[in-house]
């Protein structure tokens, strides 16, 4: 068609058109793309491209370079076209724009072009104020996550802006949080008891397990199956439940002896609290000191040992126990075939102070002699007794203040004419004393001071009277004691550094001060004669008690560099 137009309104009438067309042009730039329905599984880019041109009339322009980092699985309906390329290049490294007719791609920039915050702090039981361990923060907008360590605490940093962050623990309701990122944020997240699980799908490309970990020699014991693992006369133990992990054998049948990997019992190493026990054997190795009510986590090192542990033969048992209850008074009591459990728990200032005392003891000693003749009398008993402290002095700093004692004793006695008593004592006693500190968000610090001594003592007494036809009765006697044990005090301190989310630093260093006493045995012969009784110590070594020292610095440096 042509337009003939009169020069005197050629002006007028071109701005007219111009301004016709320009509507025109802007209204269909503007018109909004209708909702789709897509459902894709496992699709790459090239598949997802093809079917969105086939639901809508954009076509993607992107370069070679642009690919998915991986596949894509979508189901949705009548969803609007960028909230469908919004979660298809969600953790894809690529970002889009919607122009008139076509959709462009382009990789993101670097996250190192972006300023980098910390977001630190503790998670808790919101009912015990109980700090949990390992419990799980993953933040969903930037596919970064990490657990809390040992003390509770965490550290992950974090690209400046927007983060949609979850906050998980089995057992516990999900917290979810949106916070924008703009400074260093201390925390403290509060998690609610939840038993009641959904539906949970498992994966099998987590990348912390297995074989692609730096942990894959380490297990984590769940509390509820020791405490729903059968064993010798219901006595939940811990000892008994790590027996029944893979690469673990239990040697004689009804003992807590741990054959790990080939080694023996005494090639174990055990931690109370971080601190060493040399023998963790009740009645014979019929139970453990591990007290399950007075225990919070268990973690098993069979392989890979971590280098704070230092050099190992076989295996490392971690046992951590529980800080206290901050909030309510509570406690239990439990009447068993063996021994009987008291827990006692609570705050001594709300949200700033707790305790917590668990002891069981057995009663064989108190039945035994009922079943023997009137001259002779005999028995076993056993005792265990943790107790802990723990003060939050401020937001950064946190003081515990831990204790345990056990011990078995045995003994026989015969009383006639003649009298004759022997005992068996062996047991350990712990002070520990620990403080946590937050010097910055990315650096945290715990120092232990502990007295660790474990005994072993025989003592045997033999009392014999002899009647002279002049005079009285003469008595003769003798003792003999044998011990044999080891002192411990020790002063340690750890940091764990988290430079980015995947890249963990832990160093420290340790001193420990020894006392041996391999063997030391005392005689001591007496009689009714007035004057003095004669005594002679004799020991196997000249110098009766050994003294060392043990200095160890380490340093760990876990990171991971890619997907490989």
């Amino acid at each position: 068609m042509i337009l003939l137009i009169c020069p005197k309104h050629r002006i007028k009438a071109f701005s007219i058109i111009l301004s016709i067309m320009l509507s025109i042009s802007f209204a269909q730039a503007q018109k909004p793309a209708l909702p789709i329905s897509i459902h894709l599984k496992q699709a790459n880019l090239k598949e997802f491209a093809i079917e969105i041109e086939r639901l809508t009339d954009y076509s993607f322009i992107y370069g070679e370079e642009i690919v998915f980092k991986h596949p894509v699985t979508l189901s949705l309906r009548k969803a609007p076209l960028k909230l469908i390329l919004q979660k298809a290049f969600s953790g894809q490294e690529i970002s889009f724009e919607i122009t008139k007719h076509h959709i462009v791609l382009r990789k993101k920039k670097p996250e190192s072009a972006k300023k980098h915050f910390t977001l630190n702090g503790y998670v808790l039981d919101s009912i015990s104020k109980e700090t949990l361990i390992g419990a799980n923060i993953y933040d969903w907008q930037n596919g970064l996550g990490t657990t809390t360590n040992p003390f509770g605490y965490f550290s992950i940093t974090l690209p400046e802006g927007d983060s949609k962050i979850d906050f998980s623990y089995i057992g516990y309701a999900k917290q979810q949080l949106y916070i924008n990122l703009c400074k260093d944020t201390l925390l403290t997240i509060q998690l609610h008891n939840d038993n009641q699980l959904a539906e949970v799908v498992i994966l099998s490309d987590k990348p912390e397990t297995g074989i692609q970990s730096s942990r894959m020699g380490a297990s984590s014991i769940p509390l509820t199956h020791i405490k729903n693992t059968p064993t010798l006369m219901s006595e939940a133990d811990v000892l008994k439940s790590i027996q029944l992990l893979p690469g673990v054998q239990s040697g004689m049948s009804g003992t807590s002896g741990l054959y790990v990997r080939g080694g023996g019992p005494d090639q174990n190493l055990y931690l109370l609290d971080g601190v060493p026990l040399y023998n963790v054997d009740h009645t014979l190795g019929l139970l453990s000191v591990f007290t399950p009510e007075a225990i919070k986590k268990v973690d098993l090192y069979k392989s890979s040992f971590p280098a704070r542990f230092g050099g190992r033969l076989s295996s490392i048992v971690d046992v951590r126990t529980n800080d206290g209850n901050m909030q309510h008074y509570h406690g239990s009591f439990t009447i068993g075939l063996l021994t009987s459990h008291l827990q006692v728990e609570g705050p001594i200032w709300k949200d700033h102070t707790s305790f917590i005392i668990s002891a069981r003891r057995s009663y064989i000693d108190c039945i035994l002699p009922l079943l023997m003749p009137k001259e002779e009398r005999g028995g076993y008993s056993l005792y265990d007794i943790n107790a802990k402290l723990h003060h939050r002095l401020s937001e950064k700093d946190r003081f515990f203040l831990s204790f345990y004692k056990g011990k078995d004793h045995v003994y026989y006695k015969y009383k006639d004419e003649d009298k004759f008593k022997q005992t068996h004592d062996w047991g350990n006693m712990l002070l520990n004393a620990r403080w946590n500190h937050v010097f910055t968000s990315r650096l945290f610090s715990n120092t232990t001071l502990a007295y660790n001594r474990y005994v072993f003592d025989i003592n045997q007494e033999e009392t014999s009277s002899i009647q002279q036809s002049d005079g009285p009765a003469i008595t003769n006697g003798s003792s003999d004691l044998f011990h044999s044990g080891i002192k411990d005090l020790s002063i340690s301190t750890d940091f764990d550094y988290h430079p980015m989310p995947a890249h963990s630093i832990k160093f420290g260093g340790k001193y420990i001060y020894h006392q041996y006493a391999p063997e030391v045995q005392t005689s001591k012969q007496y009689d009714n004669d007035p004057q003095a009784p004669q005594t002679n110590n004799s020991s196997g070594w000249h110098n009766t008690h050994i003294h060392a020292h043990d200095f160890s610095l380490y340093a760990e440096d876990d990171f991971s560099l890619n997907d490989q």
